[in-house]
């Protein structure tokens, strides 16, 4: 073998031992200052058993507030409601950067709207007096929904059923008489935050509210009405916020 030859080899030899000793550096380098990161984590919901709870007739309600209130007792429709004590806010008082504020010259203006091609909302046809607060609660949630014949409000004390004229059918009654001998681990329910919807396709109207407020007992309670007239039988449940929890909040 020639020297040049040999000259020639142990350059490309070299060559490449310097080119995968930069490699080695470069590939050291590039994990300097990276924070291995967890993989992602997948939170599954959790079951929670759900409890059947004895049926309640609206109407058999509404009944009986009316007698106690000619009778002149106090009643469940005249007794007040504690709304659950506030949770304390969290420390959130740290600064946030802001983007600089655009001039309207230069801001970016938004696209217009397309012309909408579907079927307007409906304008409404008439006005009428609803449920009102018995109690002074901030706030009242106030929530209502209209099905084919009848127009169910509520509050955060009350509930009141009417015709689409505004006539009054049935009520009101308390949200506390209304989930009556409803319980959530044995304990009483104390109701708040009421939900009241229509289910257009089976007829029917879903009521949900809270329970407990922030304690061990804490839940949701379920009732839909066994027909399309509220005025009847309401089917009831409850589900537990956590079925393990023993104390704190």
């Amino acid at each position: 073998m020639s020297n040049f030859t040999f000259r020639i080899r142990m350059f490309a030899g070299g060559a490449c031992l310097a080119a995968a000793t930069l490699l080695g550096f470069a590939a050291a380098g590039s994990g300097q200052g990276r924070v291995t990161q967890a993989p992602p984590q997948t939170i599954m919901p959790s079951a929670r058993a759900v409890q059947k709870m004895a049926p309640v007739n609206f109407t058999a309600l509404a009944n009986a507030a009316e007698k106690a209130a000619q009778a002149g007792a106090q009643g469940d429709e005249n007794e007040s409601f504690e709304p659950p004590a506030p949770m304390p806010r969290p420390d959130i008082n740290y600064p946030l950067p802001l983007p600089p504020l655009q001039s309207a010259q230069n801001a970016q203006q938004p696209e217009p709207l397309s012309p909408y091609s579907g079927n307007p909302s409906p304008i409404w046809s008439k006005t009428f007096q609803a449920v009102t607060l018995a109690s002074t609660t901030i706030p009242p949630d106030t929530m209502g929904a209209a099905g084919r014949t009848y127009v169910m409000t509520v509050t955060n004390d009350r509930i009141l059923i009417q015709d689409r004229n505004g006539k009054t059918i049935s009520g009101p009654v308390t949200l506390s008489s209304f989930w009556s001998g409803v319980t959530i681990k044995g304990a009483a329910i104390s109701a708040f935050d009421p939900k009241i919807v229509y289910d257009r396709f089976n007829d029917r109207y879903i009521f949900v509210s809270s329970g407990n407020a922030i304690d061990v007992n804490s839940g949701a309670m379920f009732a839909v009405s066994a027909t399309s007239n509220p005025t009847g039988t309401w089917y009831r449940w409850t589900v537990e916020s956590d079925p393990s929890s023993t104390g704190g909040s």
